[in-house]
């Protein structure tokens, strides 16, 4: 008992030093980086082949960094997004708490989100998290083939092995 609460302390000093050390070294971040860091964002886990704009994560922060990054540096209103929620079928009990989960976060009504998809997974591990597990949110946002293109071309600008 006495070895395992050792270990414990030393991981939450650990992992404090560590934040302490990444809040000085990142700092707050300047428009320039916001806008590149949403970039490369979206590089990895934005949609590249659909027509539209859709990122899509189970990470909430990352998620509502990304509304806004679409707000702020596309101009878009609350209208221009259609959030969608994908999230495994034995999540079907819990799909109020998950919708009222997202449209929190994103003080966005519910009414703005699109169907939500019940993923027919069979899951034989039964996961200790799953009333705090609220799926993948798809963030689409309406009419937005122009975005994509920009998007697109940021995105080719970052390639930074193509010259």
């Amino acid at each position: 008992m006495k070895g395992s609460e050792f270990h414990r302390n030393k991981k939450r000093l650990a992992i404090k030093k560590a934040n302490e050390i990444a809040a000085v070294k990142i700092g707050i971040l300047a428009e320039r980086e916001f806008f590149i860091a949403g970039v490369a964002l979206y590089w990895a886990e934005g949609s590249k082949k659909d027509s539209g704009v859709a990122f899509s994560n189970s990470d909430p922060k990352m998620i509502q960094f990304m509304y806004e990054w679409f707000k702020k540096f596309f101009n878009l209103r609350d209208t221009d997004f259609m959030p969608r929620i994908f999230i495994n079928a034995q999540h079907s009990d819990r799909i109020d708490k998950v919708l009222t989960f997202w449209s929190s976060l994103l003080e966005l009504p519910s009414g703005y989100f699109g169907r939500t998809v019940l993923l027919r997974i069979s899951q034989k591990k039964v996961y200790e998290n799953r009333e705090t597990y609220f799926g993948v949110l798809s963030l689409r946002v309406r009419k937005s083939t122009w975005i994509k293109y920009q998007i697109l071309g940021m995105i080719g600008k970052l390639d930074y092995m193509s010259g």
